[in-house]
C-alpha cells in the first residue's frame, strides 16, 4: 500500500474511531455483589463473541476478504465497548465511563505510551486528566494511524483461508480479553479526575 493510500485509509479509520467514541455505550447491568466474578463472566462471553465475528468475516477469501477488515474492526469495537460499559456498571463506576476511559481500556495494552500522561496509577487510585478537544482530536488521529498500520498487517491473513480465519479469531479474542482486563483494573479502584490535560 503506497503512502497516499495509507493516509487515506488512516483518515477513514480515524473517522470510524471518532464516530465510535462519540456515543458512549450504556449498560443495563447494576452494581454486582461480586464484581470480580461478574467481570470474568462478561469478559469470557465478549471474547468468544468478538472471536466469532472476526473469525466468520475472515473466512471471506482474497480481495473480498480485504473489504471485511474495517467492518470487522468496528463490530469488534462495539463488542469491546459494551464489555467496558458493563464492567463499569458491575463495579458501580458508570459515572467514570467517558471517551477518555473508553479509549484507554480499548488501547491500553497496545498503545499504552499514548495514555501515560492522561492516566496515572497511584497505589489504589487512578488519576485521570480530562482532555481538551484539541488533545482528543490529536489522540484520535494518532490512534487512527497506528491502528491502520496494524490493520494492513492483519488484512494479509484474509489471503490464507481457514488458517487466516483461525489466527484472526484468536487475536481478536485475546484483544477483547485485554480490553476487559484493562477495564477491570481501572474500575476496581478509586478514580479521581484532575485538571484538564494540556498539550505538551
Amino acid at each position: 500500500m503506497n503512502k497516499k493510500k495509507l493516509n487515506e485509509y488512516s483518515s477513514f479509520i480515524t473517522k470510524a474511531l471518532t464516530d465510535f467514541v462519540a456515543s458512549i455505550p450504556e449498560s443495563k447491568l447494576s452494581k454486582a455483589r461480586d464484581p470480580i466474578v461478574e467481570s470474568e463472566i462478561l469478559i469470557a462471553k465478549a471474547s468468544w463473541k468478538s472471536a466469532t465475528v472476526s473469525g466468520g468475516l475472515a473466512l471471506v477469501p482474497g480481495p473480498y476478504g480485504m473489504a471485511t477488515v474495517v467492518p470487522d474492526m468496528i463490530a469488534v469495537w462495539k463488542v469491546q465497548g459494551q464489555l467496558i460499559a458493563d464492567i463499569a456498571a458491575v463495579y458501580g463506576k458508570t459515572e467514570h465511563l467517558n471517551q477518555e476511559t473508553l479509549l484507554y481500556c480499548l488501547f491500553k495494552n497496545t498503545e499504552s505510551a499514548l495514555f501515560k500522561d492522561i492516566f496515572v496509577r497511584v497505589g489504589e487510585k487512578f488519576l485521570v486528566k480530562r482532555m481538551t478537544l484539541q488533545y482528543m482530536e490529536e489522540l484520535l488521529v494518532e490512534l487512527g494511524f497506528r491502528v491502520t498500520q496494524k490493520v494492513v498487517g492483519k488484512a494479509l491473513g484474509r489471503w490464507i483461508l481457514f488458517i487466516g480465519a483461525a489466527a484472526v479469531a484468536w487475536y481478536t479474542k485475546r484483544e477483547t480479553r485485554q480490553a476487559g482486563e484493562a477495564a477491570k483494573e481501572f474500575f476496581s479502584v478509586e478514580i479521581e479526575e484532575i485538571e484538564i490535560g494540556e498539550l505538551k
